[in-house]
């Protein structure tokens, strides 16, 4: 057993260490993936997320006829942000934020795709 030990410190096995190309995998369900693919999937996921996030926001201030300015969304926010809201959705986004996800997402919330992508819109030359 010690023999083993000794050989795997050897200096041949430190060469063949130092010299193999390691890519680091990572298991999702039946897939394989490597750092990069596993952080773009992680990304991804997120934005998903940050999607739905928005445009359930979104749906909840349509739902309620709640008008695109301001103010409106910030007296709905103090009376709609119940506890269950809360812990759905998290604490409340800026009202003018809102005001701009709403403009972005068009009629009714329904194009994910558009609020996945709210930053790019927003900087207008990416």
């Amino acid at each position: 057993m010690s023999e083993l030990k000794n050989l795997s410190e050897s200096p041949e096995a430190e060469m063949r260490r130092s010299t193999w190309q390691r890519v680091r995998m990572h298991r999702i369900g039946d897939r394989h993936l490597d750092t990069v693919e596993l952080t773009v999937v992680l990304k991804d996921k997120a934005k998903q997320r940050e999607a739905l996030r928005r445009r359930a926001i979104c749906k909840l201030m349509d739902y309620y006829s709640i008008p695109n300015t301001a103010s409106a969304i910030a007296a709905a926010i103090e009376r709609l942000w119940t506890p269950r809201v809360y812990s759905d959705l998290g604490a409340p986004p800026h009202p003018s934020t809102i005001v701009r996800w709403r403009k972005l997402a068009g009629p009714g919330a329904n194009n994910l795709a558009n609020l996945m992508s709210v930053r790019r819109q927003r900087r207008g030359s990416n």
